[in-house]
């Protein structure tokens, strides 16, 4: 992780080949300036599943949305379902939980790409799945993409989901073992000890959405925290 001074220069250095794929900014913002600042720097990724900032808060009656439950998040990608797989996006702390719940954690595409059987690997980069979704409008914007592709020799973009909500549909593979490389997918981000980041109060986190999956840690009952995440160009 690297720290930097301002989003724009923490924006700037996330285009740069030797980024570590996480950068943290602390600084205040209001709702108003951190979409402003963002829209002026970057821009925003075209989706309409949510507002261009979202508003993250727990809701215990809420249960179609595990960001606003109070359980632990499973590692993934964001934006699985889309078209466009979204390259990186900001989590900005307004609020922490009281009880030091709601950890920041992340695992390293490549720490899985180390490991896996070449057999699960070839899986992955060959059949097309799905992560359809109902988004807040009550639309489903399922897209068809190989959950491994790579962009070029060096280059590539993870898509990834498991959880009681949402997980990858195959899509036209017959008589190919399609069971066994998602269940050592999930078993190995299961079973590997994450990257932790605690964040402090208005911490501002970029993060490389085709190279780290991420999750949280579970929140107290009692939590009020609140985080503002936005998908950006």
């Amino acid at each position: 992780m690297a720290r930097h001074g301002c989003l724009r220069e923490m924006y700037e250095a996330s285009k740069k080949d030797d980024w570590p794929g996480i950068g943290i900014v602390s600084r205040k913002f209001s709702l108003k300036t951190f979409h402003d600042e963002l829209k002026d720097i970057c821009g925003f990724f075209p989706d309409d599943t949510f507002d261009t900032i979202r508003i993250i808060a727990c809701n215990p009656f809420q249960s179609t949305s595990i960001a606003e439950s109070f359980d632990a998040h499973p590692m993934h990608t964001d934006a699985s379902f889309s078209v466009e797989q979204l390259e990186k996006f900001v989590l900005h702390f307004k609020r922490l939980d009281e009880n030091a719940g709601g950890v920041s954690t992340f695992i390293p595409v490549q720490w899985l790409l180390d490991k896996i059987p070449q057999k699960h690997k070839e899986i992955l980069e060959q059949v097309k799945f799905t992560y359809a979704r109902a988004g807040s409008k009550g639309n489903s914007k399922p897209a068809a993409a190989p959950i491994l592709q790579w962009k070029s020799a060096i280059d590539y973009v993870f898509r990834w989901r498991l959880d009681d909500k949402v997980r990858p549909l195959a899509m036209d593979a017959h008589d190919i073992d399609i069971d066994n490389a998602i269940n050592w997918v999930n078993q190995f981000l299961i079973n590997t000890t994450p990257l932790m980041y605690r964040a402090q109060r208005d911490d501002t986190i970029l993060i490389d959405n085709r190279r780290f999956l991420h999750g949280r840690t579970a929140l107290s009952q009692s939590s009020s925290r609140i985080v503002w995440r936005a998908w950006i160009k």
